[in-house]
């Protein structure tokens, strides 16, 4: 520890800072990248949706269509959905409430 001559050692404050309003929005920021980038986007209610392929949908283990192939929807099937979504190469994943993801393009939003 550095000698102080018997003196409290100067605390130095920092010369510029930023104002309070932009630090939050900073703040703020950066919170919800870390969240929403890593945990996808939280609806606050669950959803239900159809199925709108006449092919049926894939369910999928992750959101990603490289992902295993956990199951399949039919062509209109109606289905709960946790009101989690996942947006991975500008391609809008959603939730089951059984488990498991389907990919949003075939997939009509009905409520909440």
């Amino acid at each position: 520890m550095a000698e102080t001559g018997g003196h409290a050692p100067k605390i130095r404050k920092p010369e510029r800072s930023l104002p309070w309003g932009l630090t939050i929005i900073v703040v703020g920021l950066v919170t919800a990248m870390a969240i929403f980038g890593t945990w996808g986007f939280v609806t606050l209610a669950p959803l239900t949706g159809v199925v709108n392929s006449d092919d049926g949908l894939n369910i999928r283990a992750e959101p990603d269509i490289n992902s295993e192939r956990t199951g399949g929807l039919a062509s209109a099937e109606e289905v709960n959905l946790t009101g989690v979504t996942h947006v991975l190469d500008g391609e809008t994943w959603y939730e089951l409430d059984s488990g498991g993801w389907v990919l949003g393009e075939f997939l009509d939003i009905t409520g909440g």
